[in-house]
């Protein structure tokens, strides 16, 4: 009896015991983010609300709304007089999965950028790629670089698209 009882409490110890499943931290992951986007997504600068849906382990969903602004793009030398830029008003929004275990997730999906004013379009979409550090808990800050070139819009000289942006905030 005192062998099975030996027996019993050694594999007891040689058993690995997990306290925490690893999708429970992704549960403590904060759902909401509040940011300012620099450059990117056919804005100079932007506002914007973000939230995040759990889909599984290690995979994100994120859905983005935001207003921005842009201005129209002119080449102005030093001996040529160059008049006032004409300002926008952007909507830029996305839809984007995110693949990663911790912290750092790559992310990727589409996104678009209504934009308000006298040019012949006002509708961008684009793809999206990029790497995101995004907190596992809340009150805590994210960051996202990204890389978007846009489907549409090549035809539009007159608005700054940059190809880059940069995108850091709170999250709660």
């Amino acid at each position: 009896m005192t062998r099975l009882v030996f027996v019993l409490i050694f594999l007891g110890f040689a058993y690995n015991h997990y306290g925490q499943d690893v999708s429970s931290n992704d549960l403590r992951r904060p759902l909401n983010n509040v940011g300012v986007n620099l450059l990117g997504d056919a804005s100079i600068i932007s506002l914007n609300y973000e939230r995040v849906f759990h889909q599984r382990d290690r995979i994100l969903m994120t859905a983005k709304l935001g207003i921005g602004y842009t201005e129209e793009f002119r080449w102005c030398f030093g001996f040529s007089p160059c008049g006032a830029s004409d300002s926008y008003f952007t909507l830029p929004h996305h839809i984007t999965g995110n693949l990663g275990k911790r912290r750092g997730l790559f992310e990727f999906g589409l996104g678009a950028t209504l934009i308000s004013g006298s040019h012949s379009s006002s509708y961008i979409a684009y793809p999206i790629v990029g790497y995101r550090l995004h907190p596992l808990r809340v009150k805590k800050m994210h960051f996202r670089a990204y890389l978007n070139i846009p489907f549409t819009g090549f035809e539009t000289s007159d608005i700054i698209i940059s190809p880059l942006g940069i995108n850091g905030g709170y999250s709660f």
